[in-house]
């Protein structure tokens, strides 16, 4: 009897035993479940939390917790109501009280978030309840992706987007996409308008073809089927005929091709602009130069025969008064004397007018212009000017004149108006210091005429180039008031500007630009 109780004694301290080692194994193995679970919490894309009843968040993942910038223990126990956009609030708790009155099972949307550094983040929730073994909810089973950066491309896309359709209808650009195997074609609506068609008005190729002008049609047809063949883009104008408000238009028409993995034509997309007004423009702009060419011409030629015409009357006239002056001069009385010498000074000033005028007139037919070195052009004016410059005493220096291309007449006329100018216009107090010099920026030669005369005050800067505009009178100055005139005129012939900068009783720069032209080297 004692035997038999020692027995089952032991066989119950065995299975005791057992079962402890079990139940040991058991504990061991759910802990290293919810380890592995805890582990795959800290690195799954998907976030599981657990929401209370009431909307307060009771399990969060580490990776949720950075996906919002806080700790776990800043979350657990807060409203989710807290850490939503508020334009997200009302849709995610309606959804919620549906889910939690039975209507619906789960329900999934996108909604920001915002962190805790106040940046706004996406998510995508996905969203269930968990209820006991009799039905009853227990809490919020919600699962969190991390979709930010997802939206922040989709944002950035649809802000491109919207930005190029912006730009497409503040253009009035239209646009087309043709599938060449299935002969679909469709077009924007202001396309559509491009060829006069309403807006709804279906269309193929053989529509666009016929919308086409007749002159045209053959050659854009061919260029669209060589674009096809060959993948060249195409870029082309041509006339619609306007198929239905009956209003022709030029198109200006731009495209691709885009071909599948056996190089197949897949689709041809493209754009159209509507060029009706610039080709007006410009025809119109044609038209106008064709006729201001035909007036200037007009008026060059009515000038120069008008001026040669005046010349041999004049010459006339001036030499009788000049006889009349020699031979009666202290024959008559003082007053007869003064008359006759006003009268000759007149013919002779109205001599250099009309000579001025012929010269103002054929600047627009001068020579054919040929490589023409400045700095022999400089030394050429000085030889001119050569009794001006010793009765003046004025040193006149030349520095780095290059060769260019232009007329080697006018150019000689142009260094010597403006030293001319240099020497007429001095101070009577200093020496007069001439310097003209050249250098090469932005394409062009800048030349530099610079004196230390009386200067220009700024109010006449743009006089002064103007015809017989004169800054002094004639018992001042001598001259016709055609010299700056005659050197605007030559050096915007030669393609360039001039302008003057000068410090009233100080000096005068005139300055003027002539563009390098290709292989004419500085020398």
């Amino acid at each position: 009897m004692a035997e038999a109780s020692a027995q089952e004694a032991e066989r119950r301290r065995k299975q005791a035993e057992e079962e402890i080692a079990e139940r040991r194994k058991a504990e061991q193995a759910l802990r290293q479940t919810y380890e592995r679970l805890a582990q795959a919490e800290k690195i799954a894309l998907v976030m599981p939390l657990h929401v209370s009843l009431e909307g307060c968040w009771q399990k969060v993942t580490p990776n949720f917790c950075r996906f919002l910038g806080y700790r776990e223990e800043e979350l657990l126990g807060r409203p989710f109501r807290d850490f939503t956009h508020p334009a997200d609030f009302e849709e995610d708790w309606k959804q919620v009280l549906r889910l939690k009155s039975g209507e619906i099972e789960s329900f999934q949307m996108e909604k920001r978030f915002i962190r805790k550094d106040g940046k706004i983040v996406w998510g995508y929730l996905n969203c269930s309840i968990v209820t006991d073994e009799q039905g009853k909810p227990l809490h919020f089973l919600t699962y969190v992706l991390d979709i930010n950066e997802k939206k922040v491309v989709e944002e950035e896309l649809h802000y491109k987007v919207a930005t190029l359709n912006l730009a497409v209808e503040s253009a009035d650009i239209g646009t087309f996409d043709f599938y060449p195997e299935t002969g679909v074609l469709r077009w924007s609506e202001t396309t559509r308008r491009h060829f006069g068609l309403p807006c709804n008005a279906p269309v193929d190729y053989e529509i666009f073809l016929s919308g086409i002008h007749e002159e045209d049609r053959a050659k854009v047809d061919q260029l669209i089927r060589q674009s096809l063949e060959q993948e060249t883009s195409i870029s082309t104008e041509f006339r619609t005929l306007g198929l239905q408000d009956g209003r022709e238009r030029w198109i200006a028409v731009r495209g691709r091709v885009f071909y599948d993995h056996r190089g197949g034509p897949l689709r041809l997309i493209g754009t159209t602009l509507d060029m009706s007004d610039r080709r007006r423009a410009e025809e119109d702009l044609r038209k106008t130069m064709t006729d201001l060419s035909r007036s200037n011409l007009e008026l060059a030629q009515f000038a120069y025969v008008a001026s040669h015409d005046l010349q041999e009357p004049l010459r006339m006239i001036a030499s009788y008064l000049q006889l009349l002056e020699n031979k009666y001069r202290g024959n008559i009385d003082e007053k007869a004397d003064s008359y006759i010498h006003y009268a000759v000074d007149g013919a002779k000033r109205m001599q250099r007018l009309i000579e001025g005028l012929l010269a103002y007139s054929r600047i627009t037919r001068g020579a054919v212009f040929s490589p023409v070195n400045t700095g022999k052009v400089f030394s050429e004016a000085l030889a001119n000017l050569d009794a001006s410059i010793k009765e003046s005493g004025a040193a006149v220096h030349g520095e780095g004149l290059p060769t260019v291309f232009g007329d080697e007449i006018q150019l000689l006329q142009l260094f010597q108006n403006l030293i001319g100018n240099a020497i007429k216009y001095r101070r009577r107090d200093i020496p007069l210091v001439v310097t003209v010099s050249a250098q090469k920026q932005h394409g062009e030669w800048l030349f530099a005429v610079k004196d230390n005369g009386i200067g220009i005050e700024a109010e006449h800067y743009q006089r002064i180039f103007q015809i017989f505009q004169r800054l002094h009178s004639r018992d001042e100055y001598s001259g016709t008031g055609i010299g700056l005139a005659l050197c605007k005129r030559i050096v915007e012939r030669h393609g360039g500007r001039i302008w003057v900068e000068s410090v009233f009783g100080q000096g005068t720069t005139f300055l003027f630009t002539i563009p390098v032209m290709k292989g004419i080297l500085h020398k």
